[in-house]
C-alpha cells in the first residue's frame, strides 16, 4: 500500500513539473504591409491546441519551450516558428504565390480552363495582332475550329455573318455576342479594333445554353477588351501601325489580240466543220442525199470514206465529180443536181475562214453581232489589271491607358 502511494505521488510531481514548464506566448500577426490579420490561426504543431487572432491581429497561447507554433491564413504562406526563451513572437505573413492555370470566361465569371468540359476556343491578344488586319473577324478567321465568318457582300466594309457549327433552325443563326460582360449586337462586334482586344472566347456547344439560356443556342462569342494596368496616376501611351501594299490575285485573261485570235479560230472551225455552206456536216448531208438518189459512192477502193469524211475540201471535190458523172450518165435529173448545189458549197481553207470573220461582206449574219465588237486595230485595255491594281494598305493605332484594375 505504501509502495502504491509512493508511485502515485511521484507521478503527480512529474505532471506538475511538466505543466510548470509551459509559458504564455503572445504576439501579433500582420500582412506584408504591416496591417493586422484578424482570424489568423496559431496552432501548436503536433497537437489540436490552437487559437485565432483578434481584430488587431493579436494572440495569446500557452506552450512549452521547444515546441513549434504554426501560423496560417487564407491566401498567405504558412509559417512555422520554434518557441525559444522569448515570450513574444510577432509574425509578418507573406502572400502565397502559386502558378495560375489559364482561365476562361464562363457566363459572368471565370473558371479554370482545365475544369471546363464544354467546347471552348480562346484567342489571345497576341494572336489577334500577329497578322495585320483592319477588322476583328479577319483576325479570327481560321483560328477557331467550327466557326465561319462570311461577308454579306463584296463591298468594302460590308457586314459579316458568324456561324458556329453550321446553321441552326430557330430562325436566327447568329451567335450571342458578349462584350465586357454586356450583351451586344453583331454590328458592335464588327466595329471593334483588334488592337483593343484582350481575348476572345468562343463557346461552341449546347452547354452555353445552360449559362445564357436560349440566346446561347447558336453559340456565344465573349470579347474582353483591354483595361488600364499599372501604377495609379501613371499614363502609358502606345503606338501600333503598319504600312504596306496589297495586290489581288486573279486568273489571267486574254487581251484584245488573243481574244480576236480565239474568236477567229472558233469561227473558222464552225465554218469548216459545221452545217453552213461548205462545212463538213453540210457536205455529209449532201452525200446522204446523193446516196439515196442511187449515185455510186465509195465504190472504188481509192474512195476512202474515212479520209474523205474528215476533209471538207476532198469530200466536196469527190462529191462534185460523182454528181457530174451521174448527171452525164442520166442517173440523176438536173433538178436533183441543182438541189445539191455543190458549186456553192466549196470549202475554204482554215486561214481563209479566219480572215473572213473580219470581212464586212461575210455571208454569215449570225456572226455580225460579234463582229462589230472585234476591232482589228484596237489594242484593248487590261481591265483586270486596272481594277486590281496594287494599292496601299495602312493602319495606325494610338492608345493611352492609366489607372489600375
Amino acid at each position: 500500500m505504501v509502495k502504491k502511494v509512493f508511485l502515485l505521488a511521484t507521478f503527480l510531481l512529474g505532471m506538475a513539473a511538466a505543466f510548470s514548464q509551459e509559458k504564455p506566448i503572445t504576439g501579433k500577426v500582420v500582412d506584408e504591409t504591416g496591417a493586422p490579420l484578424p482570424g489568423a490561426t496559431v496552432k501548436i504543431k503536433g497537437t489540436d491546441k490552437a487559437v485565432v487572432t483578434d481584430v488587431n491581429g493579436a494572440y495569446s497561447i500557452s506552450t512549452a519551450a521547444g515546441s513549434t507554433l504554426v501560423f496560417s491564413y487564407v491566401g498567405y504562406a504558412t509559417q512555422e516558428i520554434a518557441v525559444g526563451e522569448s515570450n513574444v513572437i510577432d509574425v509578418a505573413m507573406n502572400p502565397e504565390v502559386t502558378e495560375v492555370s489559364e482561365v476562361v470566361v464562363i457566363g459572368y465569371g471565370v473558371q479554370k480552363k482545365s475544369l471546363v468540359t464544354g467546347a471552348i476556343s480562346k484567342i489571345k491578344s497576341e494572336e489577334l495582332v500577329a497578322q495585320p488586319s483592319a477588322r476583328l473577324e479577319q483576325s479570327l478567321q481560321g483560328r477557331t475550329a467550327g466557326v465561319v465568318f462570311n461577308k454579306t457582300s463584296g463591298n468594302p466594309g460590308a457586314q459579316i455573318t458568324v456561324r458556329i457549327r453550321g446553321v441552326s433552325s430557330n430562325g436566327n443563326a447568329d451567335p450571342l455576342f458578349i462584350i465586357d460582360g454586356m450583351k451586344a449586337s453583331k454590328y458592335v462586334f464588327n466595329e471593334i479594333n483588334p488592337n483593343d482586344i484582350e481575348s476572345v472566347e468562343v463557346l461552341k456547344d449546347a452547354a452555353s445554353s445552360a449559362i445564357y439560356g436560349s440566346e446561347g443556342a447558336n453559340g456565344v462569342i465573349i470579347v474582353t477588351t483591354k483595361s488600364g494596368k499599372g501604377k495609379k496616376g501613371k499614363v502609358s501611351v502606345s503606338y501600333d501601325g503598319y504600312y504596306g501594299w496589297q495586290q489581288a490575285s486573279y486568273a489571267p485573261v486574254m487581251d484584245a489580240n488573243q481574244y480576236r485570235e480565239y474568236f477567229a479560230e472558233a469561227y473558222a472551225y464552225d465554218r469548216m466543220y459545221g452545217n453552213l455552206s461548205g462545212g463538213l456536216s453540210k457536205l455529209r448531208a449532201i452525200a446522204t442525199m446523193m446516196d439515196n438518189a442511187n449515185v455510186s459512192l465509195w465504190a472504188s477502193p481509192d474512195d476512202s470514206l474515212a479520209v474523205l469524211y474528215q476533209d471538207p475540201k476532198a469530200l466536196q471535190a469527190y462529191l462534185q465529180t460523182k454528181a457530174d458523172e451521174a448527171l452525164n450518165a442520166g442517173t440523176i435529173t438536173s433538178a436533183q443536181y441543182n438541189s445539191w448545189a455543190l458549186n456553192k458549197n466549196v470549202p475554204l481553207s482554215f486561214e481563209q475562214y479566219k480572215s473572213q470573220l473580219f470581212t464586212p461582206t461575210a455571208p454569215d449574219a449570225g456572226y455580225n453581232v460579234f463582229r462589230k465588237y472585234v476591232d482589228t486595230t484596237y489594242a484593248g485595255t487590261d481591265w483586270m489589271d486596272e481594277i486590281f491594281s496594287t494599292a496601299p494598305v495602312q493602319s495606325h493605332t494610338v492608345s493611352a491607358m492609366t489607372g489600375n484594375e
